[in-house]
């Protein structure tokens, strides 16, 4: 990708990488959400498996 003409003139990005649904490997793995500060914790069926930033 750092060889794309173009690439390293765009700004740094930062992004979460989301799995939707469950697998094996991901099951036992629990991911919450609250829609405000103060809102009701409920359990979600993704899961949140990393946040990425890339810097170059």
């Amino acid at each position: 990708m750092i060889d794309w003409p173009g690439f390293t003139k765009l700004p740094p990005f930062t992004g979460l990488m989301v799995e939707t649904g469950k697998r094996a490997e991901t099951e036992t793995l629990l991911t919450f959400e609250r829609q405000t500060s103060f809102g009701q914790w409920t359990e979600t069926a993704s899961t949140l498996n990393a946040v990425i930033t890339i810097v170059y």
